[in-house]
Formats: structure tokens, C-alpha cells, sequence
């Protein structure tokens, strides 16, 4: 199954990030973006062309041009043209 199944866009906005506004705070969003579920974002500038997988924790960063796996926790860095993922 890849990362990209299951993610809907609307409005070149990912639909989990409509659907979950509550764990959403302080983002900005930069679209194209596709966010998974059980997303927290606080304090971020996210995309444009980020996808984002299903349970990650994202605080105080700047993401563009990356893909992060599921299950991934970050904070406080500047991604750009990276795939971010625990080995």
C-alpha cells in the first residue's frame, strides 16, 4: 500500500486537514499538501508539493518539497527536498 493511498485532496488542500481542525493550530498551509490522519501541526508553514503520513506530530517548522513517513514526530527545523523517515 503506498503513502499516497487513501489521501483525498479539496481545494489542493488535503481533506484530513479539513476533517481535523482541531489538531491543527497556528499552520499555515501551502498547497498542494496531503495530510494523513491523526495529524497534529502547531506553529508550522507546511508546503507547497509536502505530504505528510497518518500519526505524525509536527511543531515549529518550516516543510517544503518532502514527504514524511507515518508515525514520525519533529519540531523546530526547516525541511527542504527531503524524505523524512525513522530507520
Amino acid at each position: 500500500m503506498g503513502l499516497l493511498q487513501n489521501k483525498y485532496e479539496l481545494n489542493n488542500v488535503s481533506r484530513a486537514a479539513v476533517d481535523q481542525r482541531d489538531s491543527i493550530h497556528n499552520a499555515r498551509l501551502i498547497p498542494p499538501c496531503i495530510i494523513g490522519k491523526n495529524v497534529t501541526i502547531e506553529n508550522c508553514t507546511i508546503g507547497p508539493n509536502v505530504t505528510i503520513g497518518d500519526n505524525c506530530k509536527l511543531k515549529n517548522l518550516t516543510m517544503k518539497n518532502c514527504i514524511m513517513w507515518d508515525n514520525e514526530e519533529t519540531g523546530y527545523s526547516h525541511f527542504e527536498n527531503q524524505i523524512i523517515a525513522s530507520c
